[in-house]
């Protein structure tokens, strides 16, 4: 993983074994048994995914270390040797490909505009910081803010430092520019009228607003805020519940729920149909509209969640007093989906039609041992006073 960049192939292998893993406990799986798209399933639980590690990004920041070793000054023999080879010493910019270049040059070079693209310089004399790939001016690199004038530069690899002689600033371009690239070129000097390198001041780098060290944890949060927090993910993880409700509602959430609908859509199953009603079965259907989910909802005082249009407007029911934390609502929530859920699959798989005593019991049964789990002595006697008003008889 530190060593050398993974073969897609090779990570695609490791990633099978995992997603089987998740999705059935066993060393193999078929398409139709992953419930969601591995992509998904990486991202952070805050993201909406359920958090597993991405092995590609895991080893591309491990091997990035390197590249911010290498976009220094030179103070170890095997850095000197790197400059030597592949910058300065032999005459071009460090980055630009050669026909003699070893495997792993070739493998470090790969990662260096991903490196470039997730950290920010404060500049100092430039020496190692790319004029048009790095972050160091302006709202982002100015390859992206000047992609016609980048196109006419024949070192797309030029340092700041190379940039800036003379105290004037020299960019390398073909000649005879369009209308485009001039005023692209007029732009970019105007830009820069009131920058000065400052020559004994080394380049700092950094990852985010601050200037964080480089690490590979940062690198790999860094791809991680790139998509946008979800709201609903706090009601999912933020409970008392044991980790396989949880996953549950993740499923629910992201409306990958094997509900007859789903699965018919897969060509698993034949029907569509409700197999306790008779009517459409979709994951709302099953959860909320279904007579078994109506009758359990009616009789817990949840008289208007039938009528709801998504089962995330539970969270929202004025059915829980000013003392119930997000923590407990989620928590008494989860605990009734899931045993609609089991009861709905009783039903389906073993031809058993639970009676909605043996489901209230169900529900209290299992928020008696979530409690447990409860951290707070406050959110435990609330657990505790709702199951003491949730008759069984």
């Amino acid at each position: 993983m530190c060593s050398t960049l993974l073969h897609k192939g090779t990570i695609e292998a490791i990633d099978a074994r995992r997603r089987a893993f998740i999705w059935t406990g066993d060393i193999t799986c078929s398409g139709g048994q992953c419930k969601a798209a591995w992509e998904l399933v990486c991202w952070d639980r805050a993201r909406g995914g359920l958090g597993i590690k991405r092995l590609d990004l895991q080893n591309k920041g491990l091997l990035s270390k390197f590249v911010d070793k290498l976009l220094q000054a030179p103070t170890t023999n095997w850095q000197k040797w790197f400059h030597l080879m592949y910058g300065d010493g032999a005459g071009r910019d460090l980055g630009d490909t050669h026909h003699l270049d070893t495997a792993i040059w070739t493998t470090l070079r790969q990662l260096i505009p991903n490196f470039r693209r997730c950290t920010k310089v404060h500049l100092g004399s430039g020496q190692f910081t790319s004029f048009w790939f790095d972050h160091w001016i302006g709202p982002q690199p100015l390859a992206d803010l000047f992609p016609a004038l980048l196109s006419f530069c024949p070192r797309p690899n030029i340092t700041v430092a190379h940039a800036y002689l003379q105290d004037q600033w020299i960019i390398p371009l073909h000649p005879r520019l369009t209308s485009v690239t001039s005023s692209q070129l007029s732009a970019i000097l105007l830009a820069l009228a009131n920058v000065a390198l400052l020559p004994h001041v080394p380049d700092r780098r950094g990852i985010g607003v601050d200037l964080q060290p480089f690490s590979s944890r940062g690198f790999y949060l860094w791809h991680m805020e790139q998509r946008p927090n979800d709201g609903f993910a706090d009601c999912i993880w933020s409970n008392a519940a044991i980790p396989r409700c949880k996953h549950f509602l993740w499923l629910v959430h992201h409306n990958r729920l094997p509900s007859a609908a789903l699965l018919h859509h897969r060509c698993i199953v034949e029907s569509t149909l409700c197999q306790y009603c008779g009517a459409y079965e979709d994951q709302d259907h099953l959860l909320l509209r279904c007579p078994l989910a109506r009758g359990l909802l009616n009789y817990i005082g949840w008289n208007i969640a039938p009528h709801l249009t998504s089962f995330r407007e539970l969270w929202d029911l004025p059915y829980f007093s000013d003392e119930a934390s997000p923590r407990t609502r989620s928590t008494i929530i989860t605990a009734v989906l899931w045993n609609v859920w089991k009861a709905r699959n009783s039903v389906v798989f073993s031809s058993l039609f639970p009676t909605a005593a043996d489901t209230r019991l169900a529900i209290l049964q299992d928020l008696r041992l979530w409690s447990i789990r409860m951290r707070s002595p406050s959110d435990k006697a609330y657990l505790h006073e709702w199951c003491s008003t949730f008759d069984v008889n």
